[in-house]
C-alpha cells in the first residue's frame, strides 16, 4: 500500500484521510500539509490496494471493499 506522511513532532494520534473510493494521495493537492502545519499533527494518507501508486489488485474488490478495509485495516 502506498502511503505518505506528513510528520509534526507531536504525541497526537495522526490524522488519517480517507479518500473515496477511487481517489489517490496526488488528489489531496497541498491540503494534507496545510492541515498538519495548521493542527501541529501528523497527517497520514494512502492509496488503496489496486489504486493511484499501491500495487496491483489480485481480482476484483467485493461490493463491500470500503467498510471491509476498515474493518481489516484500520481498526488494528
Amino acid at each position: 500500500m502506498f502511503l505518505r506522511t506528513w510528520e509534526q513532532p507531536s504525541s497526537l494520534a495522526p490524522i488519517i484521510l480517507l479518500h473515496d473510493s477511487l481517489g489517490s494521495v496526488d488528489l489531496w493537492r497541498s491540503f494534507p500539509l496545510i492541515l498538519s502545519e495548521i493542527t501541529g499533527r501528523s497527517v497520514i494518507a494512502y492509496d488503496r490496494l489496486g489504486f493511484g501508486r499501491s500495487s496491483t489488485r489480485v481480482g476484483l474488490p467485493s461490493m463491500a471493499f470500503i467498510a471491509e478495509e476498515a474493518e481489516n485495516t484500520f481498526r488494528h
